[in-house]
């Protein structure tokens, strides 16, 4: 997205694009320019539908009158926005009447198309707005963004004391500057969900006069400080799924693990590889490969220790259609994921969660937590089960079924 929305200047310091871009289509709001015998060129009779759809939906949300006169110049990857138009680290970006994008990503399509639609819009004060408020109306309008509504980004980030007061965002002078200066943050969705707020709760005109330079004193009968306090019970009171939660912790790079079981980095003990591999195993950098030609399990022991109360993790990748991958602590205590769901396995299944299957998954970061007979598995933080196993010390395991996988960072961790 961009790092030059709805600055008319930007473009006049851009090479001009229409020598590489001597594609045209027309709709009834837009012209469409692509590079000729492009991947884009192909994707523009789509784009058109699709742009007029987006068009519809935005003008409509919006409550404005539907004007035409907008341009969509498509691209076929960031590397040739970045060659034509000399903007460069940007997924896609706008300024005055035209979007710059690449043609393949219609959530960019319609962040960008936001941005040259509402910057027709009246001003109605004199209170100046930083991006902060052009990148919120536009993943408001969104509110789903990469598939996570832009309240539980927000809220999360208030869950996990880390949500910026709203004067430091709305307040900054430059706000991809001030961005840079909290990697990590997605102020996009934050700022989408203040926007989304107001919507919600004021209705759109309101919003469009605070959008556009009208004090919010005077727009809504409440200060932004009074806003804000409404807006964080609003969060407060958002209903964060744990799989959200899960997944919201893993993009922040956040440890997912219960911190009873996490416990210290150096309370985890990483496993060498074996120094003699058994059939099916080789070493791919730094994973361990498995493969299985047949439904029956290949397992390889990764050392001759045995643990009883304990945990152990791994990041795996299946590859290709693998059917199953497993960790375990001896025969007796197994965690299975399948692609018809994960088991806990002793001398059969003893649970099964029928949900929480390997299918689809490119990876998985799979704990298996023993404290007694009692087991609990864990898939990218998300507990997924628990049962009893066998509580004999085993040797930590890893294991293939139905095809090949890899195994990475394999570590164990002994409980009290």
């Amino acid at each position: 997205m961009s790092p030059a929305v709805l600055v008319l200047s930007t473009l006049l310091a851009l090479q001009n694009p229409e020598p590489a871009l001597k594609g045209v289509e027309r709709t009834e709001h837009f012209t469409i320019r692509y590079r000729l015998g492009s991947r884009a060129g192909a994707a523009v009779d789509r784009i058109a539908v699709m742009a007029e759809r987006d068009f519809e939906r935005i003008t409509k949300a919006l409550d404005i009158k539907a004007e035409g006169g907008l341009e969509l110049h498509l691209y076929d990857d960031e590397a040739e926005i970045a060659a034509v138009t000399g903007v460069k680290g940007t997924g896609g970006f706008s300024g005055g009447n035209t979007s710059h994008i690449p043609y393949d990503n219609d959530q960019t399509r319609f962040h960008e198309m936001v941005h040259i639609i509402a910057v027709r819009l009246p001003k109605t004060g004199t209170e100046s707005r930083n991006l902060f408020f052009a990148e919120g109306l536009a993943n408001a309008l969104l509110e789903f963004v990469h598939g996570v509504h832009v309240h539980a980004v927000a809220a999360y980030e208030m869950k996990r004391k880390s949500l910026p007061a709203l004067a430091d965002m709305t307040g900054a002078p430059d706000f991809y500057a001030w961005m840079a200066k909290h990697p990590g943050l997605n102020a996009y969705d934050i700022a989408g969900s203040w926007m989304r707020y107001l919507l919600d709760k004021h209705g759109v005109e309101k919003v469009k006069k605070y959008y556009t330079g009208a004090a919010a004193k005077d727009v809504f009968g409440a200060d932004e400080a009074d806003l804000e306090k409404a807006w964080l019970k609003h969060l407060t009171e958002f209903k964060l799924r744990p799989e959200v939660e899960a997944l919201l912790r893993s993009r922040r790079g956040d440890e997912v693990l219960p911190p009873d079981l996490l416990g210290k980095p150096e309370d985890w003990k990483k496993l060498a590889f074996p120094a003699k591999l058994g059939v099916g195993w080789k070493k791919v950098g730094d994973a361990l490969e498995g493969v299985s030609a047949t439904s029956e399990w290949n397992i390889l022991a990764l050392a001759a220790t045995a643990y009883k109360n304990a945990a152990v993790r791994a990041h795996i990748a299946p590859v290709g259609d693998c059917y199953a991958v497993q960790v375990q602590l001896g025969e007796k205590c197994q965690a299975m994921v399948i692609r018809i769901g994960t088991f806990i396995w002793k001398d059969g299944g003893v649970a099964h969660n029928p949900g929480a299957q390997l299918t689809g998954r490119r990876e998985l970061d799979l704990v298996l937590e023993r404290r007694g007979t009692e087991v609990t598995i864990y898939i990218d933080g998300l507990k997924v089960l628990s049962g009893a196993a066998g509580d004999a010390a085993g040797p930590v395991g890893i294991g293939v079924a139905g095809g090949t996988a890899r195994f990475e960072n394999v570590r164990v961790r002994e409980l009290k």
